[in-house]
């Protein structure tokens, strides 16, 4: 009788555990972002906050990537795309709203000290390239709020360095 229900409880906890496996499953492959939020205002004062949520697409303006490397460059590609701002630290460009889907670096910006914010925007990059889908080398002045860097293709998110 004893051998009987410890059989039965044993059958009971793998059904459960099988029912709890097959719930978590789905869970486990879905899609999974990062919403990042990044500021860099000096070199020893970046801060970084990543939380990981689901990627909704709808309602971004698809747009090629962008590949900064001065601050002369910064203010010719700003007018070029009509970008509201003039870099100083009470009117920064802002970069709002894109959906930049590549092969390469998606937002690529370096030796910038003009003041920016690039904010809810989606970045799609594959990490075939061994880059991430934003890098930013010796940048200040810059901010990234409420963007999400899919990470379902294997891409990595967010690059800073210098």
């Amino acid at each position: 009788m004893i051998r009987r229900e410890a059989v039965f409880s044993f059958l009971v906890t793998i059904v459960v555990g099988l029912s709890l496996l097959s719930v978590a499953l789905p869970t486990l492959q879905t899609k999974e972002t990062i919403l990042a939020e990044i500021e860099l205002s000096g070199v020893n004062e970046d801060t970084i906050s990543l939380s990981s949520h689901k990627a909704e697409t709808s309602g971004y303006t698809p747009h090629s990537n962008i590949v900064i490397t001065s601050n002369a460059d910064f203010a010719a590609e700003a007018s070029a795309e009509g970008w509201p701002g003039d870099g100083s630290a009470l009117n920064p460009y802002i970069i709002s709203g894109l959906e930049i889907s590549t092969t390469d670096i998606c937002i690529y910006i370096k030796d910038t000290s003009v003041h920016f914010e690039i904010q809810d925007c989606y970045f799609s990059a594959p990490s075939t390239t061994g880059t991430a889908a934003v890098e930013f080398w010796y940048v200040t002045n810059g901010k990234v709020s409420n963007c999400i860097s899919d990470a379902s293709r294997g891409g990595e998110g967010f690059l800073i360095a210098g």
